[in-house]
């Protein structure tokens, strides 16, 4: 009996936290990609509506229109293209700028990306996967991480 009123206590608890959360930052049911792949770019949108989340391609930068676009989304998945600095700082000027947003990079296996997620893992709020181009259950395995990513919203900010 006591393992279970832990658990319904356990449980309440996440969902008071949950519920927290979602107070103090904004929940969309929109998540934006910004990714140099189209076969990532497909993988994405797919595993995303397959999570009820409606996808959002963009292209990051500072126009008006994107900024907008963005505060309306509760998170971000991005690649770091170009795969230099470049795509590292842009991270940091979008986290410092939309503080709300969760970050989920889905980079290519290329030579020097470690060390561009080395430069990423300051950041609250960020989680990286690895693609994997042409396994049949990538998208599963993607809509899965995301909603997980969105559930432990409260933890990674």
């Amino acid at each position: 009996m006591r393992s279970i009123n832990a658990s319904h206590a356990r449980a309440g608890r996440a969902d008071a936290a949950a519920q927290h959360w979602r107070g103090a930052f904004p929940v969309h049911d929109r998540i934006a990609y910004c990714l140099s792949s189209r076969e990532s770019q497909r993988t994405i949108d797919s595993a995303l509506r397959m999570a009820g989340f409606g996808p959002l391609p963009v292209e990051v930068g500072e126009s008006v229109t994107i900024l907008h676009e963005l505060a309306r989304c509760s998170g971000l998945v991005h690649d770091l293209y170009p795969w230099d600095i470049t795509g590292p700082l842009q991270l940091e000027r979008l986290r410092h700028r939309f503080p709300h947003l969760l970050y989920f990079l889905y980079i290519p296996p290329r030579p020097g990306i470690a060390d561009l997620l080395a430069l990423c893992t300051r950041l609250n709020g960020v989680r990286a996967e690895l693609q994997q181009p042409g396994t049949s259950r990538e998208s599963e395995r993607l809509r899965a991480l995301l909603i997980s990513m969105l559930d432990d919203g409260p933890r990674v900010r």
